[in-house]
């Protein structure tokens, strides 16, 4: 009960010292030397001060909110280590460590069914690592939280690379069709894939087959390949 007090309140001193923080950063930001008396410049900076100080107020109410939040459980009972076990669950899913379901969006993407006249040029009419890599890069921009292909989840451990002529992710062949299932926004999502020149339209106009849709429920595995939590070389600064 002890351990868990000096935890909880350490979070706490962390998060006020962050806040503190935050106020010394927004007082420094208030005194500036102003560096012309022009009218028309002088009104430029008076915006961009009130733009910055829009965005301090904001981080300054997303801390207090925190702070409340760990307030709040402390004082009914939960405690910060049932807190700090909500915050690992989040980090689990982020991930890729547990299954995770929600809305989303489903791409497809297959080989062109165009035979080149020369077999040298068939190579343009196929999906290659790297289409799928500027695919699976433009839903994590769109703000995608989780990513599986071919039914392999995506994490910081994953590798898409082509070995010979076949299409590897996390170590496992994969063929077309390539299936890509993302969770996030669908409505945010469909917009990032399908800006006018984006990604879609660029594999579109390549021959290949592409198909985009929304999902109202996709189940996600976790991620099951190669790696390993335990740090062989990383080692945190500053201790073993």
């Amino acid at each position: 009960m002890k351990k868990e007090l000096i935890l909880s309140l350490s979070i706490v001193s962390i998060m006020l010292g962050a806040l503190l923080a935050l106020g010394i950063r927004t007082q420094q930001t208030y005194t500036p030397i102003l560096p012309t008396t022009n009218p028309r410049e002088l009104s430029a900076i008076f915006k961009t001060l009130q733009e910055t100080n829009k965005k301090l107020q904001e981080e300054i109410r997303i801390l207090q909110n925190r702070i409340t939040d760990y307030e709040e459980k402390l004082s009914s009972g939960k405690g910060a280590i049932q807190a700090l076990n909500e915050q690992l669950q989040t980090i689990k899913v982020q991930a890729g460590l547990t299954d995770v379901m929600g809305p989303g969006v489903i791409i497809t993407l297959a080989d062109s069914g165009y035979r080149a006249p020369l077999a040298e040029l068939q190579n343009l009419y196929i999906v290659h690592d790297y289409d799928l890599l500027q695919v699976i890069n433009e839903l994590k921009a769109a703000g995608a939280e989780a990513i599986a292909l071919n039914g392999q989840r995506l994490s910081f451990y994953s590798a898409i690379r082509c070995v010979g002529n076949v299409i590897q992710v996390n170590g496992v062949p994969i063929a077309s069709p390539y299936k890509i299932e993302a969770i996030g926004d669908p409505d945010v999502l469909l917009s990032g894939l399908k800006l006018p020149g984006g990604i879609v339209d660029l594999l579109t106009n390549s021959g290949l087959k592409v198909e985009v849709k929304k999902a109202e429920q996709l189940v996600l595995p976790p991620y099951s390949g190669p790696g390993s939590s335990r740090l062989g070389f990383a080692q945190p600064v500053g201790g073993p």
